[in-house]
């Protein structure tokens, strides 16, 4: 399990060119790697990467969260014998957000 800061998310369910598809997408920000930093070759800042998802379920689980928000990325890997690949399992923000209370109407 890891943490990131989510910035984007994105999902698609329908038909597209004939195929039915369900996909999901998260946008996490990553620190750009500094530690070869030097004569030839320097890099500072943030980055921004894509994660792929199974399905829309996570996005959907996640919609309503306002952005950025910090979560724990749960992942596992796997391989088909030959490439291996990291599957996102679920999702958790670490500080969920608290449903707004909005007052009772007068009738």
């Amino acid at each position: 399990m890891s943490t990131f800061k989510v910035v984007g998310l994105k999902r698609f369910e329908g038909s597209m060119d004939g195929k039915n598809i369900d996909s999901g997408k998260l946008f996490v920000q990553l620190d750009l790697d500094d530690s070869r930093n030097g004569k030839d070759m320097f890099s500072k800042g943030i980055t921004v990467e894509e994660i792929r998802l199974q399905d829309s379920e996570i996005v959907k689980r996640l919609e309503h969260i306002p952005l950025p928000f910090d979560a724990h990325i749960i992942t596992k890997r796997v391989s088909n014998g030959t490439k291996t690949r990291e599957v996102v399992l679920d999702v958790r923000p670490v500080d969920a957000v608290k449903p707004v209370q909005t007052a009772p109407r007068a009738a």
